[in-house]
């Protein structure tokens, strides 16, 4: 099987990235899926905090 590196999207890592990651897993595949915001999560696409870090 594949070796996978999932990115979230600006939201964040959220529960339906993960459940994704989940499902790719369950098919067999290796899943990477890092968490670059740190655990923030957001409701809206607000790129103030990608600015923040950089």
């Amino acid at each position: 099987m594949a070796e996978i590196l999932l990115l979230h999207h600006a939201l964040g890592l959220t529960k339906g990235i993960n459940a994704f990651a989940d499902e790719l897993r369950g098919t067999g595949h290796t899943v990477h899926v890092p968490d670059l915001f740190d655990g923030h999560l957001f409701t809206t696409i607000d790129m103030a905090y990608v600015n923040e870090i950089g």
